[in-house]
């Protein structure tokens, strides 16, 4: 009975994983649903299943927690509070990561997500001067999705792999750029060898959170005062990469900026946040009083954002997302990780909902490769 139990699980896990992969590779997001509330909901009702299969492994907190998000639901009548209901169960993925890492290594459904990937870049070729995009269009969370693929793929076909990380870079990101450089500098032997003798293992993401917001509100006073200068300036997708002064790097931490401001000026936001476009009003007026200019801009940062949308329940979530990747983290995989929190950081794309399941994916199938594959 418990080897069945464990066939059972085992199976759920790789299935929620094939969902996972199927909301961000292959499910015509950005057609269907450009706001992709319809993958997110797909893959919480995907999700509940784990609750199915491990009901005697939840905990009475992890009850608590789906009470909350129940009555969050019901109260603010906003069904985008089910996507955290895939949280408390993520750890059950890790829990199987052995057997998953080596399914996943020795299917072909990496490949099939890189043929859906090409098709929609081919789809979508040209679009805003970009030429690699995934199902979502987004050119951010497009980035970020064949980043995660091109890792898998290095641990399964080194040529593939490289080939998609390549493809990567047409997406004329500077985040995927930055992504690509951590892996690339972090897998030299000076760095794995300097990287091995320092507890970078303690470095959790609730800390980084926190390091990047300090950075960010610094770096909005400094891109105030080069406007007040005259040294902000328009970039084309080529010339962003040397210059990083620039319109949308102002109005990027200038909202992290504002973000501070609203929550601590006004702590009422923090239950259950602010629509848009009180939020917008909030940072007009910040904005004016700064006498720099102002786009609406969403907080590139995930706690920010969904401090904004959620209220506190982002930071549980903040809290509990670095608790579950602390179990992850090695030192093998710390760069990927990194990498993985800076789309977090800087742009508030991953590490929430399906894209957390795939940065966790991408972290399992990463570490202990070798082993895997032997």
């Amino acid at each position: 009975m418990t080897n069945i139990s464990k066939i059972n699980g085992k199976s759920i896990v790789i299935f929620i994983i094939y969902v996972t992969l199927f909301c961000t590779y292959i499910f015509p997001t950005n057609i269907i649903d450009s706001t992709a509330v319809t993958t997110k909901l797909i893959f919480a009702i995907s999700s509940l299943i784990l609750y199915v299969i491990y009901f005697k492994k939840i905990s009475i907190y992890d009850w608590l927690f789906l009470l909350l998000i129940a009555g969050l639901t019901i109260y603010t009548r906003r069904v985008n509070y089910l996507t955290f209901l895939s949280l408390p169960v993520c750890r059950f993925i890790i829990n199987e990561r052995d057997g998953l890492r080596e399914h996943i290594l020795k299917s072909n459904v990496l490949y099939v997500c890189l043929a859906f990937t090409l098709i929609y870049s081919v789809i979508y070729f040209g679009t805003d001067g970009k030429y690699a995009f995934s199902a979502i269009k987004e050119i951010n969370q497009s980035g970020l999705a064949i980043y995660c693929l091109g890792i898998m793929l290095m641990q399964k076909n080194k040529k593939v792999g490289l080939f998609t990380l390549f493809l990567g870079m047409f997406t004329f990101s500077r985040s995927y750029l930055l992504a690509l450089v951590i892996y690339l500098v972090f897998s030299t032997k000076l760095v794995k060898n300097i990287l091995s003798k320092i507890k970078v293992t303690k470095i959790s993401y609730l800390l980084l959170t926190i390091l990047n917001t300090i950075i960010f509100v610094g770096l909005a006073y400094i891109y105030i005062n080069a406007f007040k200068n005259g040294e902000i300036g328009m970039n084309d997708k080529i010339y962003k990469f040397i210059n990083p002064f620039d319109y949308s790097n102002l109005f990027r931490f200038t909202a992290i900026l504002y973000s501070v401001l609203i929550f601590m000026r006004n702590p009422k936001y923090l239950l259950f946040g602010l629509d848009e476009a009180r939020y917008n009003a909030l940072c007009n007026g910040y904005a004016d009083n700064y006498f720099v200019p102002f786009r609406p801009t969403d907080p590139h940062n995930l706690l920010f954002s969904h401090l904004k949308i959620y209220g506190f329940v982002g930071i549980i979530e903040t809290i509990f997302v670095s608790h579950l990747l602390k179990k992850i983290v090695t030192h093998e995989n710390f760069h990927i990780f990194f990498s993985i929190s800076l789309y977090s950081l800087i742009l508030g794309a991953g590490l929430y909902s399906y894209w957390l399941y795939l940065s966790v994916l991408t972290m399992v199938v990463f570490s202990n490769s070798e082993k895997v594959q032997a």
